[in-house]
């Protein structure tokens, strides 16, 4: 009984330990080391060869209105300093469009760059790992009794560890994947910059989102940081009590690490 349940509380805490790992170091990845470059290159090119053309027709189409709009004001005479104005004010728009990819690798890298700093700081490896001695000196102890009153107790641990661990997986592969459709059709909100109405509502609306996307990952570090250290202080006190809190714990990292992209979005002021 006793190897039954030490497999057990081992398994718990090593499941805790490798999947707070797992989430941190899939949190801090770009889409080129999770899919392969050789197939994040693929998508860029075909984002390149079908999004972006699609983006400089709707590029035109702002500035074809816009210059019949300055015609219809001018009542059907031709402004060449309108014209040329027009002509210019069009030009940073089709080379942020030309160079979308690379401006979002700058943002991507500049932001990520923030998120690994945070997790070089708040130490997951060594330092945040859980200690399951103290926890199995006590069980070892206990009548047969005590023993089987403890498994029935950390079952319920067990179970919140793998829910934890399925929804921490759809969290952060599904925040790549949004990452990953964000990127390749961004040449689309870009175009809108030229637009006096479209750019606060699309184009700035969407660097913001794409910002929000990348700062979860910080979010996401940060969850998991606090939540190890939690579960390292319910294991220090050795307490076969701890088992409800360890549960209530796990109960909210999963709930906090659903919640980490609305609050991201929050903090730049997107919604």
């Amino acid at each position: 009984m006793f190897d039954f349940l030490t497999d057990l509380i081992k398994g718990i805490f090593g499941t805790i330990t490798g999947s707070a790992g797992e989430i941190v170091k899939q949190a801090t990845r770009t889409p080129a080391d999770i899919f392969g470059q050789d197939f994040w290159n693929s998508l860029l090119k075909v984002g390149m060869s079908a999004v972006m053309p699609f983006a400089i027709l709707i590029l035109g189409y702002c500035m074809a209105a816009d210059l019949y709009r300055f015609w219809c004001r001018s009542n059907g005479t031709l402004d060449m300093e309108l014209v040329c104005v027009t002509f210019v004010k069009y030009i940073i728009p089709f080379l942020c469009i030309s160079y979308t990819y690379d401006l979002l690798q700058f943002i991507f890298t500049q932001i990520n760059q923030m998120v690994l700093q945070l997790y070089q700081s708040v130490s997951l490896g060594t330092g945040n790992s859980v200690d399951t001695s103290a926890f199995l000196q006590q069980v070892s102890g206990m009548n047969f009794g005590q023993k089987f009153g403890v498994w029935v107790q950390m079952f319920g641990p067990w179970i919140c560890t793998q829910l934890m661990t399925v929804v921490s997986t759809v969290v952060v592969y599904g925040r790549m994947f949004e990452i990953v459709v964000y990127w390749i059709f961004a040449p689309i909100p870009f175009a809108t910059f030229a637009n006096d109405e479209l750019r606060g509502s699309v184009g700035v609306n969407f660097i913001k989102m794409f910002c929000a996307l990348i700062l979860q990952g910080g979010l996401i570090v940060l969850v998991v940081s606090l939540y190890l250290m939690l579960i390292k202080s319910v294991t220090i006190q050795a307490s076969v009590q701890g088992a409800f809190a360890m549960m209530g714990y796990s109960a909210v990292l999963t709930v906090t690490l659903v919640k980490t992209g609305s609050l991201s979005k929050r903090l730049l002021g997107t919604y």
